[in-house]
């Protein structure tokens, strides 16, 4: 893997895991009309992470296949 291969892996990852972070705890809640809580808050931030690492990776190997 190259430098800037690299690169766009780990941009893509935090820009995934900002997204499902915004889904998870922001948008969720306000379509069921629940309130946003500090323990979902926190509940979120390791979903986020593990959840974008894995669609950047996908995401990678899906490039890679043509």
């Amino acid at each position: 893997m190259t430098e800037k291969q690299k690169k766009r892996l780990v941009i893509r990852w935090f820009w995934m895991s900002i997204m499902l972070f915004l889904i998870n705890v922001v948008i969720l809640p306000f379509i069921e009309k629940m309130p946003i809580t500090t323990e979902k808050v926190l509940m979120g931030i390791p979903i986020s992470i593990l959840g974008g690492l894995a669609l950047a990776y996908f995401l990678k190997l899906y490039e890679n296949r043509f």
